[in-house]
């Protein structure tokens, strides 16, 4: 999500290096080979920086300038480092560096504007290499993430201040952090419950039944543990508290840390309608998140939001086809409604640009994944919805990205979504090439079996639309003889 700040124009007559168009060009094509491309650069809202292999500014857009006050005829020859003291600050002044190994980099950091304020920024560098694999230059954009981060903010906000009860837990089961709410069912001041295992807080009638984390951790048991026990406060009362807790892995599948959510229900286990009500607004819960996160990427564009939830549809269908339990099923929906929700940092110009896309257009793109993970990995979510956004878009045989990982490495969930995805996108018009037919999209994803997309998955999509099912809402497709082309951009 950009928000270019564009200055007053007698404002920018008074600053220090107003904006020219046409100043100091790139003369040397080996560091600027999409020459051509450059209108298309400029006219841009999005910053765009070209710099050479050791860091030097070589050319940026007027958008760059607008924003941060440069002159290129100036500032050209300058370190980019030393035109934006934060990457110093932050200790990312080698960006050359931090490439040269890893390929495309991106990091979050405080820019200053050029009237002094500050906004915080998804830095994004893709290199330009010449044929032989050598670094030739640097393509440095920026995507403003106030409103992203403040979305992000509201969302925890919401949770710090939520009537349920949140306890994060370490691997051995150490509480690291918990909300008030947790603190006030059992019964203590916060920094009472951090540092101590919940079994302490158990009745003696409930110790045997302890919350299992290291099976949970070494696999034994699995990753998802549900009861409902009794907690003594200090002075001797008891609270019946239903517990969820979940182990939470990284990208890789490794542990990284338990949370428990905690619901105090004393006074509803005489009420099967009460205890209902209480299970439905725990999951109204996530379903509100879920909705702002959908609700601030159907604001850039709304055929995206359409898709997601097309997509969440079949991935249900599916789901049930392959026998999936409820929950699992409720979670992957989750994760199917905003896998696409780092979109928020792509520049609306290229999600909906008329034909192909340049590579450092698709590279950027391909960002969204990783971004999507990113700002949904703080939220607490009883499913991996950020695991299953940054995998969404690999692949069996290792040909996706942003990890290249194959096989088993790939969770359920993203690979049910990466079927329903291409699916959808293939079958579906877009601003930048009109529809194939659904048989088309089934072929796709038919003759990849195996090789690009989980067999089983696919067997049960197919088996979903013999069957009956369609999309919700959906248009119908053109005639084959009509399609376009074009990219899918899912």
């Amino acid at each position: 999500m950009w928000c270019r700040a564009t200055p007053p124009r007698e404002a920018a007559e008074q600053r220090p290096g107003p904006a020219t168009v046409g100043r100091s060009p790139v003369t040397d094509p080996a560091l600027h080979p999409f020459s051509s491309e450059r209108e298309l650069l400029q006219a841009l809202g999005t910053p765009v920086v070209v710099l050479d292999a050791e860091g030097i500014v070589h050319w940026c857009n007027r958008a760059a300038e607008d924003m941060h006050g440069w002159d290129l005829s100036r500032d050209g020859g300058r370190l980019f480092s030393d035109l934006l003291p934060a990457l110093r600050e932050a200790g990312t002044s080698d960006v050359t560096a931090a490439l040269s190994g890893s390929g495309t980099w991106s990091g979050r950091v405080l820019l200053t504007r050029w009237d002094g304020t500050t906004y915080p920024a998804l830095l994004d560098c893709v290199p330009v290499r010449g044929g032989t694999g050598e670094l030739l230059g640097l393509v440095v954009t920026s995507s403003d993430l106030t409103e992203v981060e403040g979305a992000a903010r509201r969302l925890s906000s919401g949770f710090d201040s939520s009537p349920f009860g949140w306890m994060f837990c370490e691997l051995d089961g150490t509480i690291a952090d918990c909300n008030q709410s947790c603190a006030d069912i059992i019964g203590r001041e916060r920094h009472d419950v951090v540092g101590r295992r919940p079994d302490v807080f158990t009745h003696p009638a409930d110790a045997d039944t302890p919350m299992p984390f290291e099976a949970m951790r070494s696999g034994s048991h699995p990753p998802v543990f549900r009861s409902q026990m009794r907690y003594v406060r200090p002075d001797g009362t008891t609270r019946w508290v239903r517990v969820h807790a979940r182990l939470v892995t990284d990208h890789l599948g490794q542990p990284e840390l338990f949370y428990v959510h905690l619901e105090d229900i004393t006074a509803l286990l005489g009420s099967t309608e009460a205890r209902e009500a209480a299970e439905r607004s725990y999951h109204e819960l996530f379903g509100r998140a879920v909705h702002s996160l959908g609700a601030a990427l159907e604001a850039r564009d709304a055929y995206t939001a359409g898709h997601q939830h097309r997509v969440a549809e079949l991935c249900v269908a599916i789901a049930r086809r392959l026998g999936m339990s409820e929950d699992a099923t409720e979670g992957l929906a989750i994760c199917a409604e905003v896998h696409d929700i780092g979109k928020v940092a792509t520049p609306a110009e290229i999600l909906t640009k008329p034909g192909r896309l340049f590579d450092v257009e698709y590279d950027l793109i391909k960002l969204h994944s990783q971004i999507g993970s990113g700002i949904l990995q703080e939220i607490p979510f009883p499913w991996p919805v950020a695991r299953a956004v940054r995998e969404h878009h690999e692949r069996l045989d290792g040909s996706g990205y942003p990890d290249g990982l194959t096989g088993d490495a790939l969770c359920l969930e993203a690979r049910v979504i990466a079927v329903a995805d291409t699916v959808e996108s293939v079958a579906s018009h877009r601003p930048y090439r009109l529809s194939r037919s659904l048989e088309t999209a089934l072929e796709i994803v038919t003759d990849n079996a195996g090789i690009l997309y989980d067999p089983e998955v696919v067997a049960a999509c197919t088996a979903e639309f013999d069957s009956g099912f369609t999309f919700p809402g959906h248009p119908a497709p053109l005639p084959e003889d009509n399609w376009a082309g074009g990219d899918v951009r899912a």
